[in-house]
């Protein structure tokens, strides 16, 4: 199983420097709620998730993620994250270094391995900088001896050289390259099919090169398979007549509108969607049933595709879908990544401002019964406090106003308190080692609308 245990981030956006350490529960789940006021790193956690899947999966970061991503006026930013895979602890760091348009390069990649009983060691540092008088980029490998050996079989430095100006170029990881992972392969049955081998190979191929071959392949799985990221944009995505469904390892949109042509190859996953769906959905919010018409047709590009129809169906009664609340229409575009969280023990779903548009009560029982019974991880970020009240201590991350320690968890909770009435009372009073959010005093935001007022009136008199 694998499992992110931890992220720390350093000059990420808003966050000059903070770490969250993700929970562990009874259920063998985990689920994190991270709260606070607005603007104070919440969407930064998520966003950095979102970052960490794209890199370990070998792919570019997109500029909706990686546009504005390190702190304005910062040299770089840095990402720490800490996984459990299996019995070992696997830590990825990456600094990001700012170029022109908002963007970044990856300029440097920390892979390092804690095996049970063993000290913490670095199996690969990566580091890049710019080009030099010469055009080429100027890197190195560390540990520098092991590497040294590794480097020299096959011509195989020639090779990570020609990787490290794609990876550069396209904003991506070198480390998680596909054809850094096949250079590796390669060197390893080089290395294992030579006779005599010196100690100095044996000792880099048996300490760096297998275990990073290990890490490597069953974080670059985990990232393609079983992380999803729901940002505001595809939660949003309702409020236009789409509803965003988990296709493979990508978002797709579906337009619920109209009668729309997708592709052939999503019928199936509309049909696991409609059909998942129909299990959950009368248990929260009963007599609904989600309907789905679908047939044969082309696409605009004359490729084989399916017509589809959502429509929503109570009591027999049936609406188009489309004419449904926000909020199911939400619940419905969460379902199949909650379903999956709730089944499997390996999955990583990270959704931003969960609470949007749902129920309180609604949603503070389906995170309930995700959180005692659940098997895998879910992150959310939300602003609903009736969450507080239903989930442990240990479930919760809050922000603060300080950027130099951005998140915290409340001090001195017991078992009998009211995390909501604690949290709401460290805000108004500031109790806790750090300032959760600056009061808001009504005085001054009376006193405050009363001369906006008044400037609108000198305009209208202008």
């Amino acid at each position: 199983m694998i499992r992110l245990k931890s992220l720390s981030l350093q000059d990420i956006k808003n966050v000059e420097k903070g770490m969250v350490v993700f929970s562990d529960l009874p259920s063998g789940g985990s689920v994190t709620g991270i709260y606070g006021q607005n603007g104070s790193g919440k969407t930064a956690v998520i966003t950095v998730v979102r970052c960490l899947r794209c890199l370990m999966a070998g792919w570019s970061v997109p500029d909706e993620c990686i546009v504005g991503l390190v702190r304005q006026g910062s040299e770089s930013a840095s990402i720490s994250a800490v996984f459990s895979v299996g019995d070992d602890e696997v830590g990825y760091s990456v600094r990001l270094k700012p170029i022109e348009n908002g963007k970044a390069h990856v300029g440097q990649e920390t892979v390092e391995l804690r095996s049970p009983g063993e000290r913490k060691r670095v199996l690969l540092d990566h580091k890049v900088s710019e080009e030099d008088e010469m055009g080429l980029l100027v890197s190195t490998l560390s540990p520098v001896s092991q590497w040294n050996s590794l480097k020299s079989v096959r011509r195989a430095d020639e090779k990570f050289r020609q990787e490290e100006t794609l990876a550069w170029s396209q904003g991506r990881s070198f480390v998680f390259a596909t054809s850094f992972f096949d250079a590796l392969k390669v060197i390893d049955e080089e290395i294992s099919d030579t006779s005599n081998l010196p100690k100095a190979k044996r000792d880099a191929r048996d300490t760096n090169l297998r275990p990073l071959i290990s890490v490597l392949s069953a974080l670059s799985n985990y990232a393609r398979e079983n992380m999803r990221i729901m940002t505001t944009r595809e939660g949003a995505a309702v409020s236009f007549g789409c509803v965003p469904i988990a296709h493979g390892s990508r978002f797709d949109v579906l337009n619920i509108t109209q009668p729309v042509i997708v592709p052939q190859d999503l019928q199936p996953v509309i049909e696991q969607m409609v059909e998942q769906s129909n299990e959950v959905l009368p248990t929260v919010i009963p007599g609904l049933q989600l309907g789905c018409d679908m047939q044969d047709d082309v696409t605009d590009d004359r490729q084989p595709g399916v017509r589809v129809f959502l429509r929503s169906e109570r009591n027999g009664v049936a609406i188009p879908f489309w004419a449904e609340s926000e909020g199911v229409k939400r619940i419905v575009g969460m379902m199949s990544l909650l379903i999956r969280m709730f089944n499997e023990s390996d999955v990583c779903i990270a959704i931003d401002e969960i609470d949007s548009g749902i129920f309180e009560i609604l949603l503070g029982t389906l995170l309930q019964v995700i959180a005692e019974y659940g098997r895998g991880q879910l992150i959310f970020t939300a602003h609903n406090l009736r969450v507080l009240e239903v989930l442990s201590d240990k479930s919760i991350v809050f922000s603060t106003s300080n950027p130099k320690n951005r998140f915290t968890t409340i001090k001195g909770v017991r078992d009998s308190n009211n995390l909501r009435n604690m949290y709401i009372r460290a805000v108004n009073i500031d109790d806790q080692p750090e300032e959760l959010a600056p009061r808001v005093r009504k005085s001054r935001v009376a006193v405050a609308f009363n001369k906006a007022g008044r400037v609108m009136r000198k305009d209208d008199h202008a």
